[in-house]
């Protein structure tokens, strides 16, 4: 999509109107995540990072006041000038009332991933695994690796394999390097870009996580390859979270993108394309054949893993159940990977985020394959300028025009 074009980023930014709505809503979300921590206990809280650098949160009695006060958000949402904000902050209102309702009465899991995401209830059917097990299989093949679909897997699996007390210092220069290839693409200011460097946890429930603006965090449990690195490279780097990050904090202390943007809010409306902008990477080159199976597999394991969140939450699996249907259903399942997803998906409070990853993504990617190289500055404003939902990122055209 790139091609190899250089381009500037820069564009038209949100109206005044917008600008001043993202502060009330930012100080109101900060409010109801302060209720959350209050009464769950939960350290990490629904804004799990806050780059704003102290913003007051609004004070509310408890989760009544709270819902009316989204009620009236949404409402002096549909006065705002953008197409897009209407829709988006309408979407983030009724995330935040879904999210209220979930901790005061209860939510089925299939209203919360509907109601939190914004995105469907139905987790990949047995058709989307095997066309994904036979890209995989294609993509092996490319890449040297003939044989059985978890023969070539393995074979691959050896030949890029990276030792545990090394992932740390492989990541980082594959940070260092994912960075490097998007200022080749994207005309972005250096100086607006941190260089992040990694380091290595074990017995966590997660694969890696963007600590920003301190450096990326990676498992070591799992079996890890270089191409996967490279994946979690760009997912929590360049041009992932680190730079949604960079970009959002900078245009915003600019004086022109929303205050929202400051934080990282799960179980709602910007949840799916958050991680799907990570994954999709702004599509840029180079993509070796190693580097395609690590995507594919990692699509796989997404689709897998959300089946397995369905099953848990939704079909009342019990956690064994659900490490069997992983083993049995994973073309790679070394144990350290399966306990990681038993970990993470079984939290109640992370219940939909995989669902976040397996709309996400798609729905990104199309936006980007959808435009021209001349036509990516606007796109990159436009995706990492303001937050999104799976709806409102396909609305580049409209905000064009």
């Amino acid at each position: 999509m790139t091609d190899g074009v250089e381009t500037a980023v820069d564009g038209p930014t949100l109206s005044e109107p917008t600008l001043r709505y993202a502060e009330e809503l930012t100080d109101s979300l900060l409010g109801v995540d302060r209720l959350y921590r209050t009464e769950s206990s939960d350290e990490v809280g629904l804004a799990v990072l806050d780059t704003s650098d102290g913003r007051s949160a609004e004070s509310f009695e408890g989760y009544a006041a709270a819902d009316a006060r989204f009620a009236e958000l949404a409402e002096l949402a549909d006065g705002l000038p953008e197409a897009d904000r209407r829709l988006y902050y309408r979407q983030v209102c009724a995330s935040t009332r879904a999210f209220i309702e979930w901790r005061t009465e209860g939510l089925p899991f299939a209203e919360q991933v509907r109601r939190f995401l914004h995105v469907p209830a139905a987790p990949p059917d047995e058709d989307e695994l095997e066309r994904l097990r036979t890209e995989t299989s294609d993509a092996l093949a490319a890449a040297g690796h003939e044989g059985s679909l978890r023969a070539a897997c393995r074979a691959w699996e050896r030949a890029e394999r990276v030792p545990a007390d090394e992932a740390p210092r492989v990541l980082s220069e594959l940070l260092s390097e994912g960075r490097e290839r998007l200022l080749e693409h994207v005309d972005v200011p250096s100086a607006m870009l941190p260089e992040p460097t990694a380091r290595g946890v074990s017995g966590v429930g997660f694969n890696a996580k963007c600590e920003y603006p301190d450096g990326v965090v990676v498992n070591t449990d799992p079996t890890l390859t270089r191409p996967w690195l490279r994946a979690l490279a760009i997912h929590e780097g360049y041009p992932g979270h680190f730079m949604q990050f960079a970009l959002r904090t900078g245009w915003y202390y600019r004086g022109d993108a929303p205050a929202d943007g400051l934080l990282s809010v799960v179980n709602t409306a910007s949840s799916a394309t958050f991680e799907g902008i990570a994954d999709a990477g702004l599509n840029l080159p180079p993509e070796r054949p190693a580097d395609r199976v690590a995507r594919l597999l990692r699509r796989y394991r997404t689709a897998i893993a959300t089946v397995a969140a369905w099953r848990y939450h939704g079909a009342d699996d019990d956690a064994d159940e659900v490490r069997s249907y992983l083993n049995d259903a994973a073309i790679l399942a070394d144990e350290g990977w399966v306990n990681n997803r038993i970990d993470f998906l079984t939290a109640p409070e992370r219940a939909t985020l995989m669902y976040s990853y397996w709309y996400g993504e798609p729905a990104v990617s199309e936006a980007i394959e959808a435009v021209s190289p001349e036509e990516l500055p606007a796109l990159v404003r436009f995706l990492y300028g303001r937050l999104h939902s799976t709806d409102t990122v396909g609305m580049f055209g409209e905000h064009r025009t």
